[in-house]
């Protein structure tokens, strides 16, 4: 029986790819936007990023053609429904799992790293974990001894570098006619996801890595692309650069501009 309910670990394609780097993941899937209907959790998403959502990828975007959601959606809506309506006991199953996490990355010698926001983009820096007797700033000073990180769509401006705690690693996630929010995040040193398409079109994943884009520019300064398909460990990345992913799911049918060409 599954232990986990509020995380996903060692069952998502990509985050298990940090374990042969010595890293446990554990990723929490939210209903994103306003799928849940009582709440959106993706404040700055657009039309493109909200159509080519993660959500759909995978066995996640799997259903009969008579349904319109799966036992995947039902749960990532649930979870977004106990955050709206029962902040303490959210808290208090996300700690508990947490520390399940570090327990088990520590029993098989890993290290652990958590992304809150796999399908979601709260500032989590800025939300005080209360229930119980506990009463922490954040999350990440609750866990000191796990990683953090994340993607996100909030400008620069309102979640500085300045502002996170140490355990916690943001990368810009660029989105249709954000170029000059795109360019902002590079030059104050935060690197910038971009769902590309190489050359020949969306392709297998191989024939992706391949000939996918190394160079890409933004406000005029071109950068080097990182292949962000390798792993999910975007706080390894080099700084000053633009990770490359691919198109999943929805994404490959992208004609809104979310997805570079």
């Amino acid at each position: 029986m599954n232990r986990y309910k509020a995380l996903t670990v060692q069952a998502d394609p990509k985050t298990i790819k940090g374990e042969p780097l010595g890293y446990r993941t554990a990723a929490q899937y939210l209903a994103p936007s306003t799928l849940s209907g009582v709440m959106n959790v993706c404040q700055f998403s657009t039309d493109g990023c909200a159509t080519a959502c993660l959500n759909t990828a995978g066995r996640a975007g799997i259903m009969r053609e008579d349904e319109t959601t799966n036992i995947i959606q039902q749960a990532r809506i649930a979870r977004t429904l106990l955050f709206h309506t029962d902040r303490e006991a959210y808290w208090k199953r996300l700690v508990y799992e947490l520390m399940m996490v570090v327990a088990d990355a520590e029993y098989d010698d890993l290290d652990p790293t958590a992304r809150l926001n796999a399908t979601s983009d709260f500032p989590w820096e800025r939300m005080r974990v209360r229930y119980g007797n506990v009463d922490a700033k954040n999350i990440m000073e609750l866990f000191p001894q796990v990683q953090f990180y994340d993607y996100t769509k909030y400008p620069e401006a309102l979640r500085p570098e300045a502002t996170l705690p140490r355990n916690y690693h943001l990368t810009y996630s660029y989105a249709e006619k954000r170029e000059d929010e795109a360019a902002r995040a590079l030059d104050a040193g935060r690197n910038v996801a971009a769902v590309m398409r190489s050359p020949s079109g969306n392709g297998s994943y191989n024939k992706w890595r391949i000939d996918r884009p190394t160079e890409w520019a933004f406000g005029g300064t071109t950068y080097r692309v990182l292949d962000g398909t390798t792993h999910d460990l975007r706080f390894l990345d080099e700084s000053n650069s633009i990770v490359g992913l691919r198109p999943l799911g929805h994404a490959v049918h992208d004609t809104s501009g979310f997805v570079l060409n």
